[in-house]
């Protein structure tokens, strides 16, 4: 079910077609390999663009889809910020994996694409 409403997304009207409406939103908590942790607000919308925002650290921008992972069902995603350049690391690589508890959150530093600099857990809250 989970990723049929994501894929959902992804099967909506093409950009420009209308207003955009919110399709889901998800929050969590990350937890990055430094030993920081911050929350995490991610925004789907219904013509398939995406936002995210680390509320906590007053950051956040655009994500830009790559593609899906056919064996596990994985949304990866290049994050684009467009507010909060100090707080945080621009074209990180967000992977988005549906789970039981939500989805499992796993970014990737730009250069570093291998091993996850910060992981979490987003649950659907709309």
């Amino acid at each position: 079910m989970l990723r049929a409403a994501l894929a959902a997304v992804f099967l909506a009207a093409p950009a420009g077609a209308q207003t955009a409406t919110v399709h889901s939103i998800w929050n969590g908590n990350g937890y990055q390999d430094n030993g920081t942790s911050w929350t995490i607000k991610v925004t789907f919308y219904s013509d398939g663009r995406a936002d995210i925002a680390y509320t906590s650290l007053n950051c956040g921008g655009r994500l830009e889809f790559l593609g899906q992972d056919s064996a596990t069902g994985a949304y990866s995603y290049r994050e684009i910020l467009t507010y909060g350049f100090g707080a945080c690391i621009d074209k990180g690589k967000v992977v988005l994996v549906p789970a039981a508890s939500g989805l499992d959150y796993l970014w990737y530093y730009p250069d570093r694409a291998t091993v996850p600099g910060a992981t979490g857990t987003l649950v659907q809250t709309h």
